[in-house]
């Protein structure tokens, strides 16, 4: 949770000095072009992996932590060639908005769409909160037919 401008801090800077006088440290413009492209990496690795699978389940939840409120996903699947639970982040953003049912199914369409999973979640757990509640009696996807679905 540090800013990326701490790493252009001389406080900073002495301490790596301190530590090893020959190590130059990364400005924060490189830290953060290096965060980006591995975000974007490990993204289309998850893409990858998800193209492949048939069915997935999400799950999603949504918490407030020093007065900022953040969104979660994940997403689980069962590898068809080894048979083993597999799982990846999906996203964790900020939500600058209230919470309104609108809002987390807008979001949650939007992050499962981003992923190309939109028809391929059997399900999705959140908490049983109204705003959830809502969003999945509005958003849901429309009642697939019974023989489409995974089997127990």
């Amino acid at each position: 949770m540090t800013p990326l401008v701490a790493a252009d801090h001389p406080a900073t800077k002495r301490m790596f000095y301190l530590v090893n006088p020959e190590f130059q440290p990364t400005s924060r413009r490189t830290v953060g072009r290096d965060i980006d492209k591995l975000m974007e990496r490990g993204r289309t690795q998850v893409v990858n992996l998800l193209f492949h699978q048939k069915w997935v389940a999400t799950t999603a939840d949504s918490w407030t932590a020093h007065s900022r409120a953040f969104l979660g996903m994940t997403v689980h699947w069962i590898d068809k060639d080894t048979l083993k639970r597999r799982h990846a982040t999906l996203a964790c953003k900020e939500v600058k908005e209230r919470q309104t049912h609108q809002l987390l199914g807008k979001l949650i369409t939007e992050i499962h769409q981003d992923f190309s999973i939109h028809g391929k979640v059997a399900a999705t757990t959140t908490d049983n909160g109204a705003n959830y509640v809502a969003a999945f009696n509005a958003f849901g996807e429309a009642n697939q037919d019974q023989e489409d679905l995974p089997v127990d």
